[in-house]
């Protein structure tokens, strides 16, 4: 999937991602609170106790210039 946002301001970004994919509108989580749905974050940050720190999944965004982001979604269960 492609998402593409047009007349992004330049600064620093961090994105996160969550495949609701029974489509009840939130995020489903197991036991210990373990994702049970798709879920990636921008430079493939790491994942270890809960979400990554805003730093670990940012990048910059300069004037005039488009960025690409890749991002992997990730299955704990």
């Amino acid at each position: 999937m492609t998402l593409t946002f047009e007349d992004v301001r330049p600064g620093r970004y961090a994105i996160a991602l969550l495949h609701d994919e029974n489509g009840n509108g939130k995020a489903d989580r197991a036991a210990m609170m373990i994702p049970t749905e798709g879920f990636g974050f921008s430079r493939d940050a790491r994942v270890r106790f809960g979400p990554p720190k805003f730093g670990e999944a940012a990048f910059d965004v300069a004037p005039g210039r488009h960025e690409a982001v890749v991002i992997r979604m990730r299955y704990m269960l």
